[in-house]
Formats: C-alpha cells, structure tokens, sequence
C-alpha cells in the first residue's frame, strides 16, 4: 500500500511540477492574477523538492527487490532497470533544479516559508543557468520514458487484462 501512496504522490507532483514549469517558462505570461508568479514558483519549487524525497523513501523500500536482481527473471529485470531509470531521471531532474537554485544563492523553500539547506556551493550565475537548462532539457527525456510507462499501463489495462494495472491502483490486490 505504501508504494501506491507514494507512486499517485508523485505523480500528482510531477504533474504540479510541470504545469508550474512550463507556466514559469512562458515569456508572454504577465505573472499575476489568482496564480501569479510568486505563487506558481512555490508549487514549482515544493513539488520539486517532495519529488526528491518521495522518490528516495521508494528506492529505499524497493532495494530488497534490486538487491535480489540475480534471482529475478529477465522479465522483471527489464522491470526493475526501467522503473530504476524512471525514478532515476525524475530525481536527477529535481536534484539539478535544486542544485540549479544553490549555485544562484538563490535558496530553496518548502511551502514558500521553510528554508531547505544548499545542496550545491554558490558559484554564480553562469552555473545556476547551466544547471537549471539542464534541469529543463531532461525533461523532454522524461516525457518520453514516463509516456511509455503510461502506454505500458494501458496495454496491460485494455489489451493483456494481466491485473498489472490494478496492482498499482487503489482498488487491486497486492502482488
């Protein structure tokens, strides 16, 4: 049960993550009415930051399966390499925004009021946007291998009907 909280958790902050990111990026947005840019940089910031942690608590909890990886089948191997790879870029995308906003000297605020520590030493501007274009460019990646996540999620939901879906949604049982 665990690991379905936290993967809809993420999900629904990756989806934050990105409405606010991309809103941010807009040159043509004047930045203010109900969420102006003040605000859509906090949802930014904060789902970014709980995506780093959540994605940490479940590499934690899903070690045991990686640490018996020779017993495990090609199959599920494929499995286990690609959900590593989805979590890894994710965490990789959230750690470089972080680190992105280190390096400006810039801070990084959880909720907009508590101040979470410098991952990266300040070094000025020219690394805070090196880091934070490298942050964007990954996303595209990221789109990529989640949307076959989602399409693999489909195929097993209409076309195979294994239960796969169900096992990560609320209501099936646990496999």
């Amino acid at each position: 049960m665990l690991i379905r909280i936290l993967h809809w958790s993420v999900f629904l902050l990756f989806i934050g993550v990105i409405l606010s990111g991309y809103r941010q990026a807009d040159s043509g947005w004047s930045g203010v009415g109900f969420f102006d840019r003040d605000m859509v940089h906090i949802v930014h910031e904060t789902s970014g930051i709980l995506i780093v942690i959540l994605i940490t608590c479940w590499a934690l909890i899903r070690a045991s399966k990686i640490m018996q990886f020779r017993l495990l089948t090609v199959y599920q191997k494929l499995l286990v390499i690609y959900h590593c790879v989805l979590a890894g870029l994710g965490l990789l995308i959230g750690m470089l925004g972080w680190m992105a906003s280190s390096a400006g000297g810039y801070g990084q605020k959880l909720f907009g009021v508590l101040p979470m520590p410098n991952i990266f030493p300040k070094l000025g501007a020219d690394w805070a946007v090196l880091l934070n274009s490298t942050h964007a460019d990954l996303m595209t990646w990221f789109f990529i291998i989640a949307g076959v996540h989602i399409v693999s999620a489909l195929f097993h939901l209409l076309v195979l009907r294994d239960g796969v879906f169900y096992s990560i949604w609320f209501s099936g049982k646990e496999r």
